[in-house]
C-alpha cells in the first residue's frame, strides 16, 4: 500500500524582522494496512509508563502524533533504554507529530506533573 496517509506541512515563524517559511505542501506517508490505526487517549501520572499501541505491530516502523489535552500540565515523551530516556515534550494543549517510529523500541510517556491526559494517534508504518 502507498500514501494512505496525506497532511499539508506549513511553518511559518514571524517575530519583529524576522520572516521565515517552510512549505512542503502536500506531504504523504505509507500505512501498513487500515488495521494498523490506534487512537485512544492515555492517562499520565508522573512516572513513564509505555504508550499504548493496542494491535499496531511497529515491526516496519509508524507514524505518531500526540496531542496533550491537558491546559497547563506539559507530558515528555521517549524510550526506555533501562529507564525512561526523555527525547521529546509536547506542551501543554499542544499537538507534536508527525514523528516517525523506529523498530524495536519501547516508547515511553510520562507527565512533567500532575495527571495529564495524551492523545494518540498511531498508525503502523508501511
Amino acid at each position: 500500500m502507498a500514501d494512505e496517509i496525506n497532511y499539508n506541512a506549513t511553518v511559518r515563524v514571524t517575530s519583529g524582522e524576522l520572516n521565515h517559511r517552510i512549505s512542503e505542501g502536500n506531504v504523504t506517508l505509507d500505512m501498513e494496512t487500515p488495521e494498523r490505526m490506534h487512537v485512544t487517549v492515555q492517562a499520565l501520572t508522573t512516572t513513564a509508563e509505555n504508550m499504548t499501541t493496542g494491535d499496531v505491530s511497529l515491526t516496519n516502523g509508524g507514524w505518531l502524533w500526540l496531542k496533550n489535552m491537558d491546559a497547563t500540565e506539559d507530558v515528555q515523551f521517549g524510550i526506555d533504554a533501562s529507564g525512561f530516556v526523555a527525547t521529546g515534550l509536547v506542551p501543554a494543549g499542544k499537538l507534536c507529530g508527525p514523528i516517525p517510529l523506529i523498530t524495536g523500541v519501547t516508547y515511553q510517556l510520562k507527565a512533567v506533573a500532575n495527571t495529564p491526559d495524551v492523545r494518540i494517534d498511531l498508525f503502523g508504518g508501511g
